[in-house]
This record gives C-alpha cells, sequence and structure tokens, in this order.
C-alpha cells in the first residue's frame, strides 16, 4: 500500500528508469523522476575514450543502490521558500515536487553519487571486500590496481561536475568533505582491539565516514537553489543525523542483515576488526569477558559474536541510538516549510531506521 505522501506525490513512474530503480523509492515516483534525471547525467559522465574504463563504470553505475545522497540533494533544493503567501510558490504557482529543477542541480546531485561511488570501490580496495550492491566488487573483477584508478576517475568526475556546474562555495565543500571522509576511512583501517575502542570514537568516525556526506548533500541542493540560511542551517543538521542513525542501522545490519538483501556479506566489519556500535555497546555490559575473547581471537565467529552481543543488549541499544538521532532530525523537520517536500523527508528518514537493507 502506498502511503499518504506517496498519494500526493503521485506522478506515473517514469519508463526509462533502466537499472537504476531501488524499491526503496517505489512509493515515490516524483523522487523517481529526479533520480531518472541524475542516473542518465551519471551514466553519461562516467564514458570514457578506454572501452575497458568505460564498461567497467557503466556496469557499476548500472547496480541498484538506494541512491539516498542525490535523493536528498533534490529534495532540499524542492525546500526553497518564495513569495509572500506561504510556501512553495514562485509567481503565484506551485513549486512542488512535480516541477522540474534547473539542470545544474541534477548535474550537482550526480556529482555527489558519483564522489559516493568512488569512496565505495577505494573502501573495498580496503577492506578486500568481495560485492558490493549484488555484485563484485571492482577489485575482484578488474584487479586493486585498476580497480583504484577506476576510483580516482571518479573523483575527478565528480570535480568536473562541481568546478562545471556548481559554486565557488560548494566546490570548497566538497573538497573539504572528501578530506575528512579520506581521515575517517584511515581511522577505521586502524582496526582496534576490544580494550581500544570506545563509543565517542566510533561516533566521531562515523560522523566523518557518513554522516559528513549526506549533510553535504543537503547543502548543496539547498545552496544551489537559493534556499534560507535558516532553512539551510535545519537541513545540513537533519542530514548529519539522518547519516550517523543511516550508519548505526547499516552497522546492526551488517551483523544481522541478509546477505541477499544487503547485496553484500553479512559481518564483514567483525572480518575486518572494525568495532562498531552495537558491538561496542555490549562489550559496555560484558562482566564474564566472553565477548572479549570472542572479538581477540584471529578469526571471530561471526555467529557467535552475533549472539553474544544480542545477549548484552548490544542490538537493542544501538537500535535506540539510532532512533535518538533520528528523531533529533525528526524535530529540525518540524520548522521546515510544510508540504509534500517535507513529508517525504519525515518518510524517509523514518524508513531508514526501520529499514532491514
Amino acid at each position: 500500500m502506498k502511503s499518504s505522501t506517496a498519494s500526493r506525490l503521485g506522478d506515473p513512474q517514469p519508463a526509462f528508469f533502466d537499472g537504476i530503480s531501488n524499491p526503496f523509492w517505489n512509493d515515490y515516483p516524483a523522487v523517481e523522476r529526479d533520480l531518472a534525471r541524475v542516473a542518465q547525467v551519471v551514466r553519461d559522465s562516467v564514458q570514457s575514450a578506454s572501452p575497458r574504463l568505460r564498461d567497467a563504470l557503466s556496469e557499476l553505475v548500472s547496480r541498484r543502490g538506494k541512491m539516498l545522497r542525490p535523493a536528498f540533494v533534490v529534495l532540499a533544493a524542492r525546500l526553497r521558500r518564495s513569495g509572500s503567501r506561504g510556501l512553495f510558490r514562485t509567481g503565484g504557482r506551485a513549486f512542488g515536487p512535480t516541477r522540474e529543477l534547473p539542470d545544474k542541480i541534477y548535474r550537482m546531485a550526480a556529482a555527489v553519487e558519483i564522489l559516493h561511488l568512488a569512496t565505495l570501490v577505494h573502501d573495498d580496495i580496503v577492506d578486500d571486500a568481495d560485492e558490493r550492491r549484488g555484485g563484485a566488487a571492482l577489485h575482484r573483477l578488474y584487479g586493486s590496481r585498476d580497480a583504484a584508478l577506476m576510483g580516482d576517475y571518479l573523483f575527478s568526475t565528480c570535480f568536473s561536475l562541481v568546478a562545471g556546474y556548481g559554486t565557488m562555495e560548494n566546490a570548497q565543500v566538497i573538497a573539504s568533505g572528501v578530506s575528512r571522509i579520506c581521515e575517517a576511512e584511515i581511522v577505521e583501517a586502524e582496526a582496534s582491539g576490544p580494550d581500544e575502542v570506545s563509543l565517542r570514537a566510533y561516533l566521531r568516525r562515523i560522523a566523518g565516514k557518513t554522516a559528513l556526506l549526506f549533510a553535504l548533500s543537503f547543502h548543496v541542493g539547498a545552496s544551489e537553489h537559493d534556499v534560507g540560511a535558516a532553512d539551510l542551517r535545519r537541513l545540513r543538521r537533519m542530514g548529519y543525523d539522518i547519516g550517523m542513525g543511516f550508519q548505526i542501522i547499516d552497522d546492526i545490519l551488517d551483523l544481522t542483515g541478509d546477505r541477499n538483501r544487503l547485496g553484500k556479506p553479512a559481518g564483514n566489519d567483525l572480518k575486518q576488526g572494525i568495532l562498531t556500535a552495537p558491538v561496542i555497546l555490549a562489550l559496555d555490559r560484558d562482566e564474564d569477558r566472553k565477548l572479549w575473547w570472542m572479538l581477540a581471537a584471529d578469526s571471530p565467529d561471526v555467529t557467535a559474536v552475533v549472539a553474544a552481543v544480542e545477549d548484552r543488549g548490544g542490538l537493542t541499544r544501538a537500535r535506540t541510538l539510532a532512533r535518538v538521532y533520528t528523531e533529533r532530525a525528526l524535530r529540525e523537520a518540524e520548522y521546515l516549510p510544510e508540504g509534500e517536500v517535507r513529508d517525504t523527508l519525515v518518510s524517509t528518514a523514518r524508513r531508514l531506521l526501520e529499514r532491514d537493507y
């Protein structure tokens, strides 16, 4: 059944959404239409004179990701207040989710998605991951050297789009963001034992790894479409909080999720020696040190670790923590312009909290 928000956003579903559609947006055809525009820009942008590079990146971008970050770019852009008689009005006409945005918004959204893809390619090399979005990781198909160069190409493509269509301010914001994302990834790569982790350090790491790019997505969309300063600040905070909650849920699903739904093997963080919120919170109640000894082993038994984490309340406490961040995001949303776009953002934040993939 479609949500009430979806019925209000009820454009016909685009038939040209080949290879990019994701069930996450099935009830939001207006969002799907915007993402179809973004997806086309992404596909066009990764064309290369090298057939090997072109084929590899075209196949990667065709995989069914949620495209959350570009969705937040276009949704934030649609929150511009205009006119003296309320919201979503330009020259007396509705400025809702069905009105086409300026072309530069779709290109900036594509730049954000390409940046995200670049980080995934490099993450998979560092983590020696086997799968990504239901398919083989690029370094498994082409080798680590070529995959790293493909990731670099994606970074350069992102910056080319930003330089061509964005403001100087957003070029600087994105460049600074990439630096912070890389720093967070370096910290994560420095695997720590169960005595060397803390919840505070974990939260700082995921703020740089994930929440930053969510906040940046909201910022880029809003600022490129002249959303007011007060709403821009609220959107950034909302993006940060959604990103924090999203990553905590992602880390829970890494322990409990279904491999086919996730599009990647479960337990990958544990295998890499990366301890996340559920494990850290469980260690806080590990009086008998049983979980500690499991994690100290060279190759932890993922099934046994998950059982111990659940027994010590780690999964429940991590979900509570994710809910705290989501509720903070929803409080920010209360001050945004009323209408279909805000409703979609609120609904999306809640669904990300309850998702199982």
